[in-house]
């Protein structure tokens, strides 16, 4: 006899979609500032094997996820396949996109890389335009507004950025680039495929292991000091690695669950709140003080993920025009 499939709510796979997220990266973001800051060792100069140790991870838990959850506790077949052309290019953008994110670490403070990629939302409106007949609620254009001016002016106000590399601000604005490609490609497989989540994030991990093995090889012939000879005089840094590996799949998981919910612009918005969340959570754990202005740009923040919120839940999914 078949199991019965698992029925969830959408406002329940909602919810924990985005608890999932946000437990998830609150500690990843918390080891990936250890993984470059420990003073208890050398500067971390091989940002590249950090993503490769991603992308295989999130491979290997998403293959898993897809046997074991998919098919055997929701009782689903895989019904689709993603064209290799397509895979190709997702894999590209995103297992580049973070490479250049990490990279920048070793040559910009840690404030100054999170305040660019708090402004994700930006290259994400930017991608669906890209998308054909892809259209958003005016007031969800003016809650991205008001929640990246919010985290900017926040971040701004309360942050020394200290002397930042003119590459290392290259290499966020690449970063930034390819995040529109990123959610081109991720809103066009969502509308032209039946796949699972768990298949996307599966192709899109594999593909980027691909993509970004070579420059590992290639940056390691250059480079003063090995990964192998670092890890041989630092075995430490593995367990930080692969813990920030592991934190990024169970944080793909959710994410790739929550784009097949509710859109890239809404995942986009969900994302922010989580980096600006983590902030806050240090702010109150530290016992840092804020300014009025800061307070101010909290407001906003929240005022404009609740508008979001509103009219999601009123007019659901970014409608497309019929052919």
């Amino acid at each position: 006899m078949d199991s019965k499939r698992i029925h969830l709510s959408p406002k329940l796979e909602f919810l924990i979609s985005i608890a999932g997220i946000y437990t998830s990266y609150i500690y990843f973001g918390i080891l990936q500032e250890h993984i470059y800051t420990n003073p208890n060792r050398k500067p971390f100069k091989h940002p590249e094997f950090v993503v490769l140790c991603q992308m295989f991870l999130g491979t290997i838990v998403s293959y898993i996820s897809i046997l074991y959850i998919v098919s055997k506790i929701f009782n689903e077949k895989q019904k689709s396949t993603l064209p290799t052309k397509l895979a190709v290019y997702y894999g590209v953008a995103f297992s580049y996109s973070m490479f250049l994110t990490n990279f920048s670490l070793t040559l910009v403070s840690y404030p100054t890389q999170a305040l660019a990629k708090s402004c994700k939302i930006l290259p994400t409106l930017l991608g669906s335009i890209f998308v054909k007949d892809v259209h958003y609620h005016p007031l969800q254009y003016l809650s991205v507004f008001m929640i990246t001016t919010g985290v900017i002016i926040f971040n701004w106000k309360g942050q020394g950025f200290g002397n930042d590399s003119i590459l290392g601000l290259t290499m966020l604005l690449g970063s930034l680039s390819l995040d529109s490609l990123t959610s081109y490609y991720a809103e066009h497989i969502r509308r032209n495929t039946n796949l699972t989540s768990l298949q996307i994030m599966n192709y899109c991990c594999k593909w980027g292991f691909i993509a970004i093995f070579p420059i590992v090889l290639l940056i390691d012939l250059f480079s003063e000091e090995t990964i192998l000879s670092y890890l041989i005089n630092y075995p430490g840094i593995m367990i930080d690695i692969i813990s920030f590996g592991f934190a990024s799949a169970i944080g793909q998981i959710f994410i790739f669950w929550a784009l097949k919910i509710s859109g890239s612009l809404t995942l986009s918005i969900i994302t922010t709140i989580r980096k600006f969340l983590t902030v806050l959570m240090s702010i109150l754990w530290f016992s840092h003080k804020l300014n009025e202005m800061q307070w101010i740009c909290m407001a906003l923040v929240f005022s404009g993920t609740l508008l979001d919120m509103l009219v999601s839940h009123k007019i659901g999914k970014p409608k497309h025009k019929d052919n």
